[in-house]
C-alpha cells in the first residue's frame, strides 16, 4: 500500500514537472498536445509499477514484464484522454460562432458540450483506459505463440473492453444519473409543498 502511494506521488510530481517544462518552451497547441501525449507514454513505466503495486506485485515481477506490450495501449489511451479533454470545448466554440441568438446559442452550446463529452468518455476514453489496465495487470510470463495471438492482441483486448466494460459503465452512470434526478425531483416536490403550505393567521 505504501509503495502504491509512493508511485502515485512520483507519477503526479513527474507529470507536473514535465508539463511545466513543456509549457515554458512554447504555447502552441500542437506542441503542448504532442508533448502531453509523449510525456504520458514516457511515464508509463511508473504508471505500470503503480498499478502493479496496488495489486501487491513485487518490483521483480514488474521488471520481467515485456515493456513493448505497453507502448500501443499507453499511446492510444494518452491520445484518447487528450481528445476527450479538448474536443467538447472545441465543439462548444464552433456552436458559439454560428450566429445563433444568444439564448439559443448558450443552450445549444451546453447541450453539444455535454453530449460530446458523454459520447467521447464512454466510447473512447473508458475502453482505451480499460485496455491499458488490462495490459498492465496481465501476467508477466511470456505466453505461447497461440495464446499470444489470442490474448495479447490489443484489438482483441479493446474489443473485450467494449463488450464487457462499456455496458457496465453505462449502467453505473445511468444509475447515478437516475439517483441524481430522483433527488432533484424529490427536492422540487418538497420545495413546492413547503411553498404552498397555508400560513397561520397568528404567524402572519
Amino acid at each position: 500500500m505504501r509503495r502504491s502511494i509512493a508511485y502515485a506521488f512520483v507519477y503526479s510530481v513527474a507529470s507536473g514537472i514535465c508539463s511545466a517544462l513543456v509549457s515554458s518552451i512554447s504555447k502552441s497547441y500542437l506542441w503542448l498536445a504532442s508533448a502531453e501525449i509523449a510525456t504520458a507514454v514516457l511515464l508509463e513505466r511508473i504508471h505500470f509499477r503503480w498499478t502493479r503495486s496496488i495489486l501487491g506485485h513485487t518490483p521483480r515481477t514488474a521488471k520481467s514484464f515485456p515493456w513493448g506490450e505497453l507502448l500501443l495501449p499507453s499511446t492510444v489511451y494518452a491520445v484518447a484522454r487528450k481528445i476527450v479533454a479538448d474536443l467538447p470545448a472545441t465543439v462548444g466554440t464552433w456552436f458559439a460562432t454560428e450566429g445563433i441568438s444568444l439564448t439559443d446559442m448558450v443552450a445549444t452550446r451546453d447541450i453539444a458540450v455535454l453530449a460530446s463529452a458523454f459520447v467521447l468518455r464512454f466510447f473512447v476514453l473508458y475502453p482505451t483506459w480499460s485496455a491499458l489496465i488490462s495490459f498492465e495487470t496481465w501476467p508477466s510470463s511470456r505466453p505461447t505463440e497461440t495464446s499470444k495471438e489470442e490474448h495479447y492482441s490489443y484489438c482483441h483486448i479493446l474489443k473485450l473492453c467494449y463488450q464487457k466494460v462499456l455496458l457496465r459503465l453505462i449502467g453505473l452512470h445511468l444509475q447515478a444519473a437516475g439517483i441524481m434526478i430522483g433527488i432533484e425531483f424529490g427536492t422540487y416536490i418538497l420545495y413546492y409543498f413547503l411553498l404552498h403550505i397555508p400560513t397561520s393567521p397568528a404567524l402572519a
